[in-house]
């Protein structure tokens, strides 16, 4: 081999040897980031061994923030319960939040997006068309003469309603002391007669006394009726239990603002413990009259701090396939390196011959020139 060709070998070489050496440093960072992933994985299965959750006590039911603070959720001697973030915003879910946006500051419109009303439904007393009951005319007349009068304006208003009016303007003389004797007659055989021809009485009877006209007849005043109860909307339905726990809900917002998460979040018991383990959140009581009263979680009565034994057995398959992905991996690399030293060694020992043919060369030419 010449001069020549031994040099372009030996820098072909060279290079070569400069590739492997860069591959072979690729292949030691990917173990790497390998192992750091085999500590994620070792991490996570941990964690998910040794993650909590709380529960409703003496019951296997994981406790939800939707679960926590959603109507008739828990049991029924358990106060109403709210989330509350740092910023004393109320923690609500999409729904809570649009109704409220859409009830435009209406507790009736906010209760109305839930199907609920505050409105009672009016007892139906007398029918169909007549909710007094029908034909209370006497009822209506009693009613008032009971009520304004007493006994003898009573009889008075029944004998106005019932007798005739000059039997009404006699009987009106008579009780009121006009001073004519009702046991005197005129022209009748009993009593004291006129005109008769007796002596002792004047031949003609003398002008009869002079009697007031009937008062006018005076209609009782109308009976007072209650203006009519509001319509209710059929399509809504009263629930003093559901009522109060959304007027609640709505106070609560309307004073202090709502927060909104996504509803798998909401869903979710690790969730809830982790928010509130880390006090991003915290837990209120609502009172019979709808104040908040901060309440501990770590020493609420309700709630049960456990370990979470649901996902174990997922955890467990999980960690057991990302191991055996990062064991493959780890093994296909191992190899790659494997092949690159081979190969690495190889090329070194080229290049240590193509050297000595270059040396014996360079001999050969000063002993020429020599």
């Amino acid at each position: 081999m010449g001069m020549a060709a031994s040099q372009a070998r030996l820098l072909s070489l060279t290079a070569r040897l400069s590739d492997l050496e860069f591959q072979a440093m690729q292949l030691t960072n990917a173990k790497i980031q390998l192992s750091r992933s085999t500590e994620a994985v070792a991490s996570e299965y941990t964690n998910a061994l040794n993650n909590k959750i709380f529960k409703i006590k003496n019951t296997n039911t994981p406790l939800t923030a939707s679960s926590l603070t959603g109507f008739q959720t828990l049991p029924s001697i358990e106060a109403q319960r709210i989330l509350v973030d740092t910023s004393d915003r109320i923690l609500v879910s999409g729904t809570v939040a649009r109704a409220f946006d859409t009830a435009g500051g209406s507790c009736e419109r906010f209760l109305n997006q839930f199907g609920y009303t505050s409105l009672h439904n009016p007892p139906n007393i007398g029918g169909d068309s007549d909710p007094t009951g029908g034909n209370n005319t006497t009822e209506i007349i009693k009613g008032v003469s009971e009520s304004t009068t007493n006994s003898s304006t009573e009889t008075d208003v029944y004998d106005i309603l019932s007798m005739p009016a000059t039997s009404a303007a006699n009987n009106n003389d008579n009780n009121s002391g006009s001073g004519v004797n009702p046991g005197n007659n005129w022209g009748t055989s009993s009593g004291n007669t006129w005109g008769t021809g007796d002596g002792n009485t004047p031949s003609t009877p003398p002008p009869p006394p002079t009697v007031d006209p009937p008062p006018p007849t005076v209609d009782p005043p109308p009976p007072t009726v209650d203006p009519p109860p509001p319509t209710v909307d059929s399509r809504y339905t009263y629930d003093a239990d559901a009522v109060q726990y959304y007027t609640n809900l709505f106070n609560q917002i309307q004073s202090h603002g709502y927060v909104t998460t996504d509803d798998q979040n909401l869903s979710n018991p690790e969730w809830l413990y982790e928010q509130l383990f880390n006090g991003n959140l915290r837990m209120e009581k609502l009172t019979s009259t709808g104040h908040a009263q901060e309440d501990q979680w770590n020493t609420d009565g309700l709630l049960e701090e456990v370990y979470d034994t649901s996902d174990d057995a997922r955890a467990e398959l999980k960690y057991e396939v990302e191991t055996t992905k990062i064991q493959n991996q780890d093994k296909k690399y191992d190899l790659e390196l494997k092949q690159i030293e081979t190969e690495h060694t190889a090329i070194q020992t080229e290049m240590e011959s193509v050297k000595k043919v270059i040396d014996k060369n360079i001999e050969a030419t000063f002993k020429i020139f020599a």
